[in-house]
């Protein structure tokens, strides 16, 4: 069970949660599995369900642990948005026999085994290329980069014209990667958007809200949001050519709705035309070890 860093780069991190990289073949899953075997509230069936489906597919798991209500919010927010594409499908989530307050004092290496009965566990799939902030763009891949910036946009759109669906958080840190076979991806309006060989999918909804009536704010709030994503994208990728960026931001700032299909297509123009790699800067990061471009793990 190894322990994922939190993203750096100005970014905020949340103290009242952890996630842990754990194979499942290993003696700490096999604890995990018996409390999940173990869930007597109402998510029993759709845990068990999760269980069986999703992690007897797959080599390795993310477990994140807490104990405050923001992993109760994230897990409901992932409830909402699991049919729309783009999305991260969590495998469940239960509460089980310890402390997240006392499980850092001691030299456990796994959970669930008290003392306590307050941790909160969500199971969510494992994405080896990391996210959008860790992968190794270059010249020779920026159509992939592109491409998983409009993706991830399309996605979010959707979400928050059919059900209000607001990220809160959206960032390259919390658009992670994985390789996929498709050649493209098909939205409504009309657009195709080719993949390249790996696709976005976007997590981590613990300030996520759904509004329940759409207010002048909500639209602002979420304007904000989608438009942070490429605020914030030079320091979080930092080889990205940081002079153009601001075309797309401004776009947020003016277009009159980021809903239309004009406008969605009009932001896969923009991305194409102003997402583009400082080669200068990327010698200058492969030089400086510290800086240089890496797989971070999600």
């Amino acid at each position: 069970m190894k322990r994922l860093p939190k993203q750096v780069g100005g970014l905020s991190c949340n103290p009242n949660s952890v996630k842990y990289y754990v194979e499942t073949c290993s003696p700490q899953w096999i604890r995990v599995v018996s409390e999940i075997k173990k869930a007597r509230d109402k998510r029993d069936i759709d845990i068990q369900r999760n269980y069986a489906k999703g992690t007897m597919q797959q080599s390795a798991v993310v477990i994140k642990i807490g104990d405050s209500p923001d992993m109760d919010r994230e897990y409901r927010a992932a409830q909402h948005v699991k049919t729309f594409k783009g999305f991260v499908k969590f495998l469940c989530f239960f509460t089980c026999n310890d402390d997240f307050r006392e499980f850092f004092k001691g030299q456990r290496l796994t959970i669930c085994k008290g003392p306590g009965s307050t941790m909160k566990v969500i199971v969510m799939p494992y994405f080896p290329l990391g996210s959008i902030a860790g992968f190794p763009w270059t010249s020779d891949n920026i159509l992939g980069l592109r491409s998983c910036l409009y993706v991830a946009c399309l996605c979010y759109i959707d979400a928050f014209k059919k059900i209000q669906f607001i990220h809160n958080d959206f960032h390259a840190a919390n658009i992670l990667l994985k390789s996929s076979k498709q050649s493209t991806l098909t939205f409504s309006g009309g657009i195709t958007v080719p993949l390249h060989n790996i696709r976005p999918w976007i997590v981590d909804f613990e300030n996520s809200s759904i509004a329940s009536t759409l207010s002048a704010k909500d639209y602002e709030d979420f304007r904000y949001d989608i438009s942070k994503l490429f605020y914030m994208l030079p320091t979080l990728v930092p080889q990205v050519d940081r002079s153009r960026i601001m075309n797309i931001v401004t776009f947020f700032q003016n277009a009159r709705d980021i809903c239309s299909d004009e406008a969605r297509m009009q932001l896969g123009s923009l991305i194409d035309a102003n997402v583009h790699i400082d080669n200068a800067r990327l010698v200058s990061m492969i030089s400086n070890s510290r800086e240089a471009p890496s797989i971070q793990k999600h």
